[in-house]
């Protein structure tokens, strides 16, 4: 998932095998900075009572950009902290 899929975008499946495994599952590959945004994205994959899941992956340079260290046990965490500061 990209940025300009956050917004106005709804995913349908069309694949019964695929809903019955969960739904539709969005990986983003990028810093989502701020809880809008954040928001936005996560309800992209559940829409009107479907099932969905989400889950973001961080790399090393969104760990510099927000001043957390990388080997922090609680950088996920601060993360999420730093995305609410961002609001």
């Amino acid at each position: 998932m990209t940025n300009s899929y956050i917004r106005g975008t709804d995913f349908k499946l069309f694949n019964k095998k695929a809903e019955n495994a969960g739904g539709f599952h969005a990986i983003v590959t990028y810093l989502i900075d701020n809880t809008a945004d954040y928001i936005q994205a996560t309800g992209r994959v559940a829409r009107q009572g479907k099932k969905g899941s989400f889950i973001e992956i961080y790399n090393r340079e969104d760990f510099d950009i927000l001043q957390i260290d990388v080997q922090d046990p609680n950088g996920v965490k601060l993360v999420s902290e730093k995305r609410k500061e961002n609001a």
